[in-house]
């Protein structure tokens, strides 16, 4: 029974011991596959295998389950109710079981792939960040500190924002075009992990604030991201992805944040801003809501751009 059990649980069909002794013991009390037996005929049977009989709730809580899976069926029109396993309705649950099975290994197949194909387009300093994330993987701070260094900056955004994204989250991004327009390089490890989320359902939204005429910021920002692009137009037809500019410039904050649990506040407007405030809800609730408040209401005005910068992003690589 055990090697049918992990035999069970490799085809992707979640089986317990007492399950799978129920299970034998149906067929044995039936006398057979596709023959029937109550409830009581299966609790007897169940005491002679192991000496012990089950609750009669908990072997009907069994009874149930493998119902559901498809692997009994029941008689509902008898009384007391009549079980049977069917050996066509096994092969079924385990057909259905099996291509679970394979849909669960192809994820994550492509979430390796998606991983490898992010760590080629790292340099080392970016490898290092997300490579250390993995390792330390679960710690987190749990409360608000000021972050110190471009790189722990960087590590903070991913490992307190990004990663912590679960779907159906919402991911808010504001920054200034005036930071890139000073120099920055293209898009690094942060931003794509902050893409990436959308790909598990988290509603990401991008703001920035005007620099230059449209035409120009459009150039700015798609320069930008095309060290992203790839991620980029391949998650934007996830419909997670949003991608706005402010109608007019305004004075705002810089920040990342998650729901309106927490943010990291950028101290400076420099390029690569080496200070960074993580702030929880706790521990300065008017701040967070002042911020996301200001966030939504620019967002509200804000025209979308992505699929602008989709474009020019292609437009460069064909060039």
């Amino acid at each position: 029974m055990l090697r049918v059990r992990i035999e069970f649980e490799q085809m992707g069909l979640g089986v317990s011991p007492n399950e799978l002794m129920i299970l034998q013991a149906l067929i044995m009390a039936a006398g057979g596959m596709n023959r029937m037996a109550s409830h009581a005929e299966i609790v007897a049977q169940v005491k002679k295998i192991v000496g012990k009989s089950f609750t009669k709730a908990y072997t009907y809580r069994c009874l149930h389950k493998l119902t559901e899976e498809g692997v009994v069926r029941v008689d509902l029109i008898h009384h007391p109710r009549r079980y049977s396993v069917c050996r066509r309705g096994l092969r079924e649950a385990l057909e259905r079981a099996r291509w679970r099975r394979l849909r669960e290994l192809n994820a994550r197949r492509d979430a390796v792939e998606e991983r490898v194909s992010a760590l080629k387009e790292l340099n080392l300093e970016e490898a290092a960040i997300l490579i250390t994330n993995r390792l330390t993987e679960g710690v987190s701070t749990s409360e608000s500190t000021v972050v110190e260094g471009v790189a722990n900056v960087r590590s903070t955004v991913i490992r307190e924002i990004a990663e912590k994204a679960k779907e159906g989250d919402v991911l808010r991004v504001m920054g200034y075009l005036s930071t890139v327009a000073q120099g920055m390089g293209p898009g690094g490890i942060a931003d794509r992990c902050i893409i990436q989320s959308a790909m598990r359902g988290v509603d990401v939204r991008g703001l920035v604030v005007p620099f230059s005429d449209y035409e120009k910021d459009i150039d700015l920002l798609a320069r930008y991201l095309s060290g992203v692009g790839n991620t980029l137009m391949k998650t934007s037809g996830s419909g997670n992805i949003k991608l706005r500019i402010c109608r007019s410039a305004a004075r705002t904050y810089r920040i990342i944040s998650l729901n309106e649990d927490k943010m990291v506040l950028y101290l400076t407007h420099s390029k690569e801003s080496d200070i960074a405030a993580l702030i929880y809800r706790e521990d300065n609730p008017g701040l967070i809501d002042d911020a996301v408040s200001t966030f939504d209401s620019l967002w509200r005005d804000a025209g979308d751009i992505l699929e602008a910068i989709n474009e020019r992003i292609r437009a460069f690589r064909s060039t």
